[in-house]
């Protein structure tokens, strides 16, 4: 058993739980309708069905009660329909006799906009303002008390949720809070904490939300875990999302399992193009790889950001028909219920020609070569500063991070190594 309280239990306590966090049941999942109508409305679905999915497996596992730690709606403006679908979906557990504790985010603070709609008694939706908890009985028999607060705005005091701190004779308890344990470069930090912080609360399991990606950060006293979000969004949310099951037996954690319920997936993947002679090679490898997700993805429909990487000597023409490429496979691979559309093709190719030895030739292609390695981000920046501060050019490229301007350089170096060697 890798979790167990630490409190002496006279009698067999058994519980089972679902945890989850950062539904987002409104994302707009903004960009796809310049693309395809139809995706952008199966995209707009996507979060709503992941908690659907959600919803049938709380039943089929006949748990206690539904822990969703923040971030239910993507915005403080949350739209009155995905307000609707949630309270639906909690008044179908109450009508089963499972139980729901909610906690509100960053994201869906508590002072946003919120309906006038009513929940069943079986639903604990924290306050803000301080920490507060609820008990969880079966039978009359008190098994569970768990802590929580909401977010009251969306940028809240660090201390946020200083008050954790194990009550009361329950010999199970639960941490439930939206907040960032340890760096994530990837999210903002919310009411920081550290492991040994929440330790100290002497609680049993942490049921964490805002970082969208699932994970056991600590095993045993206490358990703290991260679900994840439970439908991926865009191409940095790649992978399976969905929510914990834990199942604790005589006062211990017996099972704690991952449990996959996004509605559609994102994937990353690497066609490798090294010594290709034929874009038609190109196009087999390129299928043959949509092909490998689909076998794998056990009828989830999946969003797929395809990297093209190898030295050859096509890698001309197939930088400049790239989007062509694209549009074929999603032609062939786009339609069905089990369908695999190419959402991008990052091309990474390199020309045949052996850039390393090349950088030693005393040459003007070496000179490039050796102009570029010695070419630092700082100085990407500051060459680019002029053309960002121009509004048309904020809208049209990305931020100026790290990765976005190597790839620039990369792609950079290759067209200019070509044309040398050309001339």
């Amino acid at each position: 058993m890798i979790g167990s309280s630490r409190r002496e239990v006279d009698r067999p306590m058994n519980l089972k739980y679902l945890h989850c966090a950062d539904l987002h049941l409104d994302s707009p999942f903004q960009g796809f309708q310049k693309l395809e109508p139809w995706l952008a409305e199966r995209c707009r679905r996507a979060a709503r069905q992941a908690w659907q999915n959600l919803l049938d497996l709380a039943e089929t596992e006949q748990v206690d009660f539904l822990l969703v730690a923040g971030d239910v709606y993507d915005g403080a403006e949350r739209r009155l329909q995905a307000q609707l679908v949630f309270q639906e979906g909690l008044q179908r557990l109450a009508a089963r006799g499972i139980h729901s504790y909610v906690v509100h985010g960053n994201h869906d603070p508590l002072d946003g906009r919120l309906g006038t709609l009513r929940f069943p008694e079986e639903v604990t939706i924290f306050p803000g303002g301080s920490v507060s908890s609820a008990v969880y009985r079966r039978d009359g028999q008190a098994l569970a008390r768990i802590h929580g607060i909401s977010y009251p705005t969306r940028n809240p005091p660090p201390d946020l949720g200083s008050g954790f701190l194990r009550r009361g004779d329950e010999p199970w308890q639960i941490g439930l809070f939206h907040c960032t344990v340890g760096s994530h470069g990837d999210h903002e930090s919310y009411a920081p904490r550290t492991l040994a912080e929440l330790a100290a609360s002497d609680l049993d399991y942490w049921a964490l939300g805002h970082i969208h990606l699932p994970g056991v950060l600590q095993d045993r006293n206490p358990t703290v875990v991260y679900p994840g979000c439970l439908q991926g969004r865009h191409a940095r949310e790649c992978g399976p999302r969905g929510c914990y099951l834990v199942d604790v037996r005589e006062g211990a954690i017996e099972r704690l399992d991952f449990v996959e319920l996004d509605d559609l997936r994102w994937v990353a993947a690497e066609v490798d193009l090294a010594g290709v002679e034929s874009m038609d090679e190109v196009r087999d490898r390129a299928n043959a790889a949509c092909e490998a997700l689909r076998g794998g993805a056990q009828g989830r429909p999946l969003l797929v950001r395809l990297r093209l990487a190898g030295r050859t000597a096509l890698c001309r023409e197939i930088r400049q028909g790239g989007e062509d490429l694209a549009e074929f496979l999603r032609e062939r691979h786009g339609e069905g219920s089990d369908f695999v559309w190419v959402e991008r093709l990052d091309l990474a190719v390199r020309p045949a020609l052996d850039l390393e030895g090349r950088a030693l030739d005393p040459g003007l292609v070496g000179e490039v070569l050796r102009q570029h390695a010695g070419f630092t981000e700082q100085e990407a920046r500051a060459a680019l500063a002029d053309l960002w501060e121009r509004p048309m050019a904020r809208r049209v490229l990305p931020e100026l991070k790290p990765a976005w301007l190597r790839d620039c350089l990369d792609e950079a170096l290759v067209l200019a190594a070509e044309s040398l060697e050309e001339d």
